[in-house]
């Protein structure tokens, strides 16, 4: 069975999400570059500059571009086919999602999934359907997905 208009828009709306905080990142990111170029050339925007503040910015651009790598994973991880067949999958057969429940790296195995480290997908299966709880433990972009009937929303949401 395919998946659900309400859960494909909910799905369409964190890829969203996340394409708009690669947009925001490379913003700061294009920021910090003038900057670091800037003070290079001994031009300062701050009127008390401190040694070691291009290192310092420097350190930020390494965390802005795990950060927008991070959302890059997670973008192409929520439009890959498998993925999407395996949600698929989950929704519409009962068994599935039963065997993925007792053993949550059977989905893994089954649809042959290379999921980012880190990524922990755990099902409860109950009445009326399953819910999958997404759990992504990263130092640049975690979250917690709630995956159920009313479709993919941020754990904060359901407060």
């Amino acid at each position: 069975m395919p998946l659900s208009k309400d859960y494909l828009a909910s799905l369409k709306r964190r890829i969203s999400i996340h394409q708009q905080e690669i947009k925001i990142l490379r913003s700061y990111a294009k920021t910090i570059n003038s900057e670091i170029s800037s003070r290079a050339a001994g031009n300062f925007s701050d009127p008390n500059p401190k040694k070691g503040t291009i290192p310092s910015l420097q350190a930020q651009q390494e965390i802005i571009k795990a950060k927008i790598q991070s959302h890059r994973n997670l973008i192409r991880l929520a439009t890959n086919n498998q993925v999407l067949r395996a949600l698929e999958d989950i929704s519409s057969n009962p068994e599935i999602a039963l065997l993925t429940v007792n053993d949550p790296d059977a989905l893994t195995r089954r649809y042959d999934l290379n999921l980012p480290r880190g990524l922990i997908i755990a099902l409860e299966r109950g009445e009326p359907d399953t819910r999958m709880r997404i759990t992504f433990l990263d130092d640049a972009a975690p979250f917690v997905l709630i995956w159920d009937s009313d479709g993919l929303r941020a754990l904060n949401e359901l407060l």
